[in-house]
Parts: C-alpha cells; sequence; structure tokens
C-alpha cells in the first residue's frame, strides 16, 4: 500500500503516495458537475470524500469553520490547571515578565548575541531565553504546561553547554529556571 497511487498534481509534476496521505472530498461542497466526476474516483477508492473541489486548476477552496476546528487541538483536562490555558497562559506571561524585570535575569531575557558570541550557535542546538518562551505563552504557542517547563529547562542546559559548570551564569541560569518553574507550580 505504501506510495501505490501516482497524483498528477496542478503543476503537472507527478508524486506517489500512500492512501493515509489523502483526505476525502466533501460530496456536500461540490457541484453537480464535480460531484460526477467525483463519485466515479471515490466508488474506485471506496472512501467518503471531505474537501470542495476548486473553480480552476491551480486554484484553492477555503476551509470551513467546522474544518477549521476540527483541525485545532483541544488541551486535555489534565494538560492545564484547573481553569484552563487562557487562564495559565495569562497569569504565566505576567509572571514571567516580573521575573525577566531581575537583575539576576537580565542575561535570559533576549537572545544570545551572536555577534558576541558567535560560537554559541554552533555549541547550542536549542537556543531559547524567557522572552522567546514569554511571547509564545502569549500567542498560546505551547500545547500543555509540560512543553513551557521544557524550554524553561533548555535556558539552564544550555547555559551549563556555552560556560563552565562553575560559572556565575551558570548559577544564575538554574536559579531563575528554578524560579520560573516554581511559578508555573
Amino acid at each position: 500500500m505504501f506510495q501505490c497511487f501516482i497524483v498528477k498534481w496542478d503543476n503537472g509534476e507527478k508524486e506517489q503516495m500512500s492512501p493515509w496521505d489523502f483526505e476525502p472530498i466533501d460530496t456536500d461542497r461540490l457541484t453537480d458537475e464535480e460531484n460526477g466526476s467525483v463519485t466515479k474516483i471515490v466508488s474506485r477508492l471506496k472512501r467518503k470524500p471531505l474537501q470542495r473541489l476548486p473553480d480552476e486548476e491551480g486554484g484553492s477552496v477555503d476551509i470551513t469553520s467546522q474544518e477549521q476546528m476540527n483541525m485545532m487541538y483541544l488541551p486535555e483536562p489534565h494538560e492545564w490547571w484547573e481553569y484552563g490555558q487562557d487562564h495559565d497562559c495569562d497569569r504565566i506571561a505576567r509572571g514571567f515578565a516580573r521575573i525577566m524585570e531581575l537583575k539576576i535575569a537580565e542575561s535570559f531575557v533576549q537572545p544570545v548575541d551572536l555577534n558576541l558570541y558567535p560560537s554559541y550557535a554552533m555549541v547550542v542546538e536549542y537556543p531559547i531565553d524567557l522572552g522567546t518562551i514569554k511571547a509564545r505563552v502569549q500567542n498560546r504557542f505551547y500545547r500543555r504546561l509540560d512543553a513551557i517547563k521544557f524550554d524553561i529547562r533548555f535556558i539552564e542546559i544550555n547555559a551549563h553547554k556555552f560556560n563552565e559548570p562553575s560559572s556565575r551564569i551558570v548559577k544564575q541560569a538554574k536559579c531563575v529556571v528554578d524560579l520560573c518553574l516554581r511559578f508555573i507550580k
């Protein structure tokens, strides 16, 4: 079944695809002419259709609000505290803003300046900082609380990786990370 179909795209390119790569077409959104063509194809594939065809080759079709809702991630109750994602994100963003004002956190407020530390990008695979995390929290980037904690921990991991283990910045990173994790709880 793997890549058993050959698909010809609107631009003329051909690609091998597997059955699980396809989205069914919604026959309720088709014109009568499209519906006839699709019914023949669908009966051969023995699949129920889901999405309207575009009016012209290379065109597109807007998704319905229901289709958009079906694609959105809905957090499980255990992934956030009892008041939910929006409440927690607002609270965490406000808390991080306060933490970022502390002198001990100033080295972790924004991305490391690669002009000052050019080798940082070669040593640290996942650069992260409080400003980026706070922006992600505000934009609801994180699907669960554990993902925020994951990024926070990388501040300390990166400090250890790039600096001497007993250096001041490593100790500050540990303190800031502990403070952020404690605040999240």
